[in-house]
């Protein structure tokens, strides 16, 4: 979901002015025009935590892309913590012309988990705080075909903290799962369930007063996904032949409506609660199936509109993916008979369409605050950037034997533009097997 974040204003007293200084200085210690603060205290500590992010390691806690940013914070002496990585932001913001907009980190990767005996879907969202959490699959061992829904955060130390879910059986938790949060930190996931041993169908869980409580949702669940948007309404969109719509306010109950033939759908919110879905179409055979993107205005009022055609009739395998980016723009990644494919509809209404790299194992994306598209895949594990207005580029992260061949990818950026991605290893298969890992970097444009 895109909801822009407005820029705070300083406060004008001289003690924060004071700091603000100095964050910046920390930030920007290779600009020669700056004065150095009084004893260089300030740019040493800020570059020792950069340099010490240079070299991968599979210990590092999971809040690393922001040590660059959390250093500053800490220099300029700001007790916060949850504001410190944001107070410096909006510093450099209001600084010289000649601050950089984006400082990279390196690619950085932790073990979250033992994934179990087989894998399954991965997400991953930030939290207000600019925290991730992740959402996983394990295997139960004993117990065949059992399967534990994880949740994982990082805890007091930034070692991964794991949280059970619930428990279920068969292949009920091998489907789709997705994760975002609401304004106040409670997360909001969907997942494919039983009811009864029965029917499928998507069942969306949060935590509230420290447990977690589960509503069953209607319609089928291969394809779930789910937003917030900025009036903390959740809106969750699943479905195996058709679209499903399901949508709770903030204070309210669960509403439910059908809509027309689909698979492989995604959704995403605006602020103001508007909804965009993206969707291919299940013809008859021997017809292709198209690529569609639809919308529902505040006021429930649904429209349709063909992007692409995609070459190949849609059974059971393809991807789509919708997200918002500033002043209205829409993104979608999905795939074709020939390929990745991206669509973007600028905010005057217009499509365009052209190739995205060629993607591995399980393509996910996420739009940045300022319009970019960052794509996460495997096997081995890649990430891919479009910059507003830019070309695609792509980085190889992981592709040591048995290092993060990134199977079951999922990827958020937050507002620092860090990026952060989720993924289980298939090369390890032997016990306690598909470790699940955390990524995380931060890349500039050219």
């Amino acid at each position: 979901m895109y909801a822009p974040r407005a820029m705070r204003d300083l406060p004008t007293t001289p003690s924060r002015r004071a700091r603000a200084a100095l964050v910046l200085t920390a930030l920007l210690p290779a600009c020669p025009e700056r004065e150095p603060d009084r004893d260089g205290a300030a740019a040493d500590a800020a570059k020792d935590r950069f340099d010490a992010t240079d070299s991968p390691d599979a210990t590092d806690s999971p809040d690393a892309a922001s040590d660059l940013l959390d250093a500053a914070a800490d220099v300029a002496g700001d007790g916060d913590v949850a504001d410190g990585p944001l107070d410096a932001v909006d510093a450099a913001a209001d600084g010289p012309p000649d601050a950089p907009a984006c400082m990279s980190v390196p690619w950085r990767t932790a073990q979250v988990s033992s994934g179990g005996n087989w894998g399954g879907s991965t997400a991953i969202a930030v939290d207000p705080r600019g925290v991730a959490h992740i959402v996983l699959h394990r295997a139960v061992y004993g117990s065949y075909g059992a399967r534990e829904l994880l949740y994982a955060s990082p805890g007091a130390t930034g070692a991964w903290e794991l949280e059970g879910i619930t428990t279920g059986t068969g292949n009920d938790r091998d489907d789709t799962t997705d994760l975002a949060f609401d304004s106040a930190g409670a997360p909001h996931v969907v997942f494919p369930g039983l009811v009864d041993g029965g029917p499928h169908p998507s069942i969306h869980a949060t935590r509230a007063d420290g447990r977690w409580v589960f509503t069953a949702l209607r319609g089928g669940n291969t394809w779930a996904s789910l937003a917030v948007d900025g009036r903390d309404d959740v809106h969750v969109v699943s479905g195996q032949t058709e679209i499903n719509y399901a949508t709770r306010a903030a204070t309210g109950t669960w509403s439910h409506e059908a809509q027309r033939s689909a698979r492989c759908v995604s959704v995403a919110a605006a602020a103001d609660g508007a909804v965009h879905v993206s969707y291919a179409t299940s013809p008859a055979s021997p017809m292709t199936s198209e690529l569609f993107h639809a919308t529902r205005s505040p006021s429930g009022a649904w429209a349709f509109e063909r992007v692409d055609a995609l070459g190949f009739r849609v059974e059971f395998s393809c991807e789509t993916m919708v997200g918002l980016g500033p002043a209205g723009a829409v993104h979608i990644v999905y795939t074709t008979a020939t390929g990745l494919r991206h669509a973007l509809r600028s905010p005057d209404g217009a499509w365009r369409t052209g190739a995205a790299p060629a993607a591995g194992r399980s393509p996910s994306m996420a739009v940045d605050d300022r319009g970019g598209v960052h794509l996460a895949f495997g096997e081995p594990l890649t990430h891919a950037y479009l910059p507003p207005g830019g070309a695609w580029r792509t980085d190889l992260i992981d592709a040591r034997p048995g290092g993060v061949p990134g199977a079951d990818t999922s990827i958020a950026v937050d507002r620092t533009g860090a990026v952060h991605i989720a993924s289980y290893d298939e090369s390890a298969r032997t016990s306690p097997g598909y470790p699940v890992y955390y990524t995380t970097g931060r890349v500039c444009d050219p």
